[in-house]
C-alpha cells in the first residue's frame, strides 16, 4: 500500500544519547500512529508524569497525525463498563470549575482514592489487572481519536483491519 511500518525497538534503535527525543522525532515523520494498548503502563519518564508510549501518543496528536488505537479486549471492557462514565463526569466537573482540561491520570487517581467503601469500584476494576495510568491513557485516546476493539492476541485480525482501512483514512486526511 506504499506505507512502511516502523517499530521503534526493532527498526530504529539508538541514534543519540536522547532516545526519547529520537523516538519523538520519528513519530513526527509518520503519517499514522498505530497504538496498541494493554493492561500495563510500562516505564514512566523521569521528567514527565507519563510513559514513553504516552509521549509518542501526545507527539502524534500534537503533530496532527492519524492515531489508530487498538485496545486489548478485557481492558476496553473494563474501561467502558466501569471507568468511562466516572472519568467523563469528573473531567467535566473539573473543566467547569477550572476552565481547562485536567490531567486525566490525576482524575483517575482521585476517583479510585475517593471511592467509598459502599462502592465496589476497586473490586470491579482490580479484576482487570490494569494499571491506573492505562485507564487515563485510554480515556485520552478516546477523547482525541477513534478506537477499534481488538485483542492484542488477535493481532492478525487487527493488522487486516489497519491494512484495509489505512489507504481510505489517508485519502480522507487533509495532510
Amino acid at each position: 500500500s506504499g506505507h512502511i511500518g516502523v517499530i521503534y525497538e526493532k527498526d530504529i534503535g539508538l541514534y543519540t544519547s536522547d532516545t526519547m527525543r529520537d523516538c519523538l522525532n520519528k513519530v513526527k515523520e509518520c503519517d499514522v500512529l498505530v497504538l496498541y494498548l494493554s493492561n500495563k503502563a510500562g516505564s514512566f519518564l523521569k521528567d514527565k508524569p507519563w510513559t514513553a508510549t504516552y509521549a509518542e501518543y501526545r507527539e502524534a496528536v500534537n503533530s496532527d497525525l492519524i492515531v489508530i488505537p487498538i485496545v486489548e479486549d478485557h481492558v476496553l471492557e473494563g474501561y467502558t463498563s466501569h471507568m468511562r462514565n466516572r472519568i467523563l463526569k469528573a473531567v467535566n466537573t473539573y473543566r467547569e470549575k477550572h476552565d481547562r482540561h485536567p490531567d486525566t491520570f490525576e482524575i483517575v487517581k482521585s476517583i479510585t482514592n475517593n471511592s467509598s467503601p459502599d462502592d465496589d469500584l476497586l473490586e470491579r476494576i482490580n479484576k482487570y489487572d490494569v494499571d491506573l495510568f492505562i485507564w487515563a491513557f485510554i480515556h485520552d485516546v478516546y477523547s482525541n481519536s477513534w478506537a477499534e476493539r481488538y485483542a492484542l492476541s488477535e493481532s492478525m485480525v487487527a493488522t487486516e483491519f489497519v491494512k484495509t482501512s489505512l489507504s481510505q483514512i489517508l485519502r480522507m486526511s487533509k495532510k
